[in-house]
């Protein structure tokens, strides 16, 4: 195809592919071609690297493309002495929320990425008793990457419940993961205590039903 140039729809030329684009400047398989019907690509080396069409851009990442958030709907107990999973009373927060992307799955207190990518995994536990008792409270977030079979602690939160009667504790964790495989990677919660103790659900001690007590939140931060 010749080069035309038209006063009413500018400047045409050949359509030109990725390996050989019609744009360039003194590298011959580095520019923009026009392959397709609206359809632009950007190349280097003779390899694509962006996209724009109809449906969209491919091949850049805008911003953040999945984010989401749980939390305890209502109180879990505790036992003491023993190791004991959250495995009850998730929800994905309601209270002017909207996650991003597709977000992540929950079974029985297990959570599963929706695709592979690097995440940073956010955690806040607020815990309570009525006992006497001294102890401390240990929180483990722990990771499977071979499909829920076995489990590795990952992140770990503590807090202390002094001998004051009813009293309350807050701790935090956080990691960031890449995960390689969006079926085999999982996390869930374990904790203990020398004592028992109960998580706060969103609803304790007449607190609105609305509001994060106990959470997690879930950022993809980028591919893997």
């Amino acid at each position: 195809m010749s080069l035309e140039l038209s006063g009413t729809t500018g400047l045409k030329g050949v359509a030109g592919s990725v390996a050989a684009p019609s744009i360039v400047g003194d590298d011959t398989n580095t520019g923009i071609s026009f392959p397709a019907a609206d359809t632009i690509k950007f190349s280097t080396g003779g390899v694509e690297r962006m996209s724009i069409t109809n449906s969209g851009v491919s091949g850049i990442t805008a911003g953040i493309t999945m984010m989401d958030q749980w939390r305890l709907s209502n109180n879990v107990a505790v036992s003491a002495n023993t190791t004991t999973g959250i495995y009850s009373n998730w929800e994905r927060n309601d209270n002017n929320f909207a996650q991003i992307g597709t977000g992540m799955t929950e079974s029985s207190g297990v959570f599963t990425f929706p695709t592979t990518g690097i995440y940073r995994v956010d955690c806040r536990w607020n815990v309570f008793n009525s006992s006497t008792s001294n102890r401390y409270v240990s929180i483990r977030t722990e990771l499977s990457t071979d499909g829920g079979s076995n489990y590795n602690q990952i992140a770990v939160a503590f807090t202390n419940l002094p001998n004051l009667g009813e009293t309350t504790g807050h701790a935090t964790s956080d990691f960031v993961v890449d995960v390689t495989n969006a079926s085999n990677f999982k996390v869930r919660t374990v904790t203990s205590s020398s004592q028992a103790f109960t998580f706060a659900g969103n609803e304790w001690a007449g607190i609105n039903a609305n509001v994060q007590t106990n959470s997690m939140t879930f950022i993809k931060l980028g591919d893997t």
